[in-house]
């Protein structure tokens, strides 16, 4: 199957407790959208997924109405991933987080902790770009000392683990690395571009002595937590993107196993050649001229699209008004 065009994707959205009102939404006032009135408040809207046939995207502009991401992977990988992939599994999923109350003390496994714990072979590690960020937001990642696990564990039973985390004061820029293993919570307003590898694992250690929506406790895992930390990881310490781009308009931010992520700003016209690898784009700000072969694509702030691996190369232009500013996931 050939595919000439970019993939636009039509973002998936969901609520949790600690997400924003939609009357106070950041995704909705930065991209001009409108978030569906049965998720409130919004917490997370999921930009590009193919887990399953559920949790995938609806591609916007595909020949075939109502087609889904996953739905195409299945029918023909090669055309979306290339031949070089031959794991035929979409390996990412990028998200908007939209805190607004406290995101829990949390940990992702690594692969083997997944396995062995039976939740299957895949962990995940993930990276978070500050979009926005009020002056009392806080994230916690990492620990601030040397721990153990005896430790990290009386902590947890005393409700203290958070006096264990190193603490940030975010700005918008800012990225984060969360290895798999690495502790960490947010707690203000913050909106935050997620990019992190294809899993649903999330192990909640501490939820801040709050109710859900049914008003219960959360279910914490504590137990599968302590056998998932990083009890010697290294120390998470920010970066700065609009800083560094002073040197540079195209930073690789961070590699994973099977893709990495760069930040670029588009001042002129950029081709890149693809050879024979797909490419996502998440478009942070301004507007896109996108150009392949056989269309041309104008780009809102919002939008994530894949660039198929039957696309040769693209050309990125700007679009008009602020310099465009995108994150770019290919594979390493």
């Amino acid at each position: 199957m050939q595919i000439g065009e970019p993939l636009l994707m039509e973002p998936l959205y969901f609520s949790y407790v600690w997400g924003a009102p939609n009357q106070k939404s950041w995704i909705a006032s930065r991209f001009g959208r409108q978030i569906p009135p049965e998720v409130e408040p919004v917490a997370e809207s999921w930009e590009i997924v193919a887990l399953d046939r559920t949790l995938t995207n609806r591609i916007l502009n595909y020949p075939r109405s109502q087609a889904t991401l996953f739905e195409v992977l299945e029918r023909d990988p090669e055309a979306i991933l290339g031949i070089l992939d031959q794991s035929k599994r979409f390996p990412f999923i990028v998200k908007y987080l939209e805190i607004f109350d406290r995101l829990s003390v949390q940990v992702h496994p690594d692969d083997a902790t997944a396995e062995r714990l039976g939740f299957g072979p895949f962990g995940k590690s993930e990276a978070w770009l500050i979009l926005e960020a009020t002056p009392e937001a806080r994230i916690w990642a990492g620990f601030a000392r040397e721990v153990s696990r005896p430790i990290v564990e009386d902590a947890i039973k005393s409700g203290e683990v958070v006096t264990l985390l190193r603490e940030h004061i975010p700005h918008p820029g800012d990225f984060y690395h969360f290895p798999a293993g690495t502790i960490h919570a947010a707690q203000g307003r913050l909106l935050v571009a997620e990019v992190q590898e294809a899993s649903q694992l999330t192990f909640r250690i501490f939820d801040w002595n709050r109710t859900g929506k049914d008003g219960q406790p959360r279910p914490l895992h504590v137990a599968e937590a302590l056998e998932s930390i990083a009890y010697r990881g290294e120390f998470v310490e920010p970066v700065n993107v609009f800083t560094e781009l002073r040197n540079s308009p195209d930073q690789r931010l961070v590699r994973f196993r099977r893709f990495a992520v760069r930040h670029r700003q588009i001042a002129f016209p950029l081709t890149i050649p693809l050879e024979g690898q797909y490419s996502v784009i998440c478009l942070l700000q301004g507007r896109l001229k996108v150009t392949v072969p056989s269309c041309e694509l104008d780009v809102q702030a919002g939008q994530t699209f894949l660039i198929p691996a039957t696309i040769p190369s693209v050309t990125f232009s700007p679009g008009g008004g602020p310099v465009p500013s995108l994150l770019e996931i290919r594979p390493k």
